[in-house]
C-alpha cells in the first residue's frame, strides 16, 4: 500500500503539483506560446485544439489520483500487525529453509503424515 501511495503521489507532482516542472503548466505554456501566433496553419490549429483536450484530460486525471489519495487511508497500527506477521513467516521460511509462499504446504504435508 506505501509503494501505491508513493507512486500516485509522484504521478500527481508531474500532472500539476510539481513547482519546477508539470504537465499542466507545460501544456499551459504551450498553448499560450501557439495562442500568439497570428494565422495558424491548418497542422498548428489542430495541435492547438489536441493540447486543449490534453490540458483538459490532465486536470481531470489529477482531480481522480487526488480524490484517491484523499480518500486512501493507511491505519498505522494495522500496517504495524500486517508487517509482524510477514516478519514471522519469513522467520518460518527461515528456520525450515523452505520458500515463505510454501510453508503453508509444508505444515499441511507434515500435519497429515505426523498425526498417525
Amino acid at each position: 500500500m506505501r509503494k501505491v501511495s508513493f507512486k500516485s503521489h509522484q504521478v500527481l507532482d508531474i500532472c500539476s503539483q510539481a513547482e519546477n516542472f508539470n504537465l499542466q503548466t507545460g501544456l499551459h505554456r504551450t498553448l499560450q506560446l501557439l495562442q500568439e501566433i497570428p494565422q495558424k496553419a491548418d497542422a498548428l490549429a489542430s495541435a492547438e485544439k489536441l493540447l486543449i483536450s490534453a490540458e483538459i484530460e490532465i486536470e481531470e486525471a489529477s482531480r481522480e489520483i487526488q480524490h484517491y489519495l484523499d480518500s486512501f487511508e493507511v491505519n498505522p497500527e494495522q500496517l504495524q500487525q500486517v508487517e509482524e506477521r510477514l516478519s514471522a513467516i519469513f522467520q518460518l521460511a527461515r528456520k525450515h529453509r523452505v520458500p515463505a509462499n510454501e510453508l503453508c504446504e509444508n505444515t499441511a504435508y507434515y500435519s497429515r503424515n505426523w498425526t498417525g
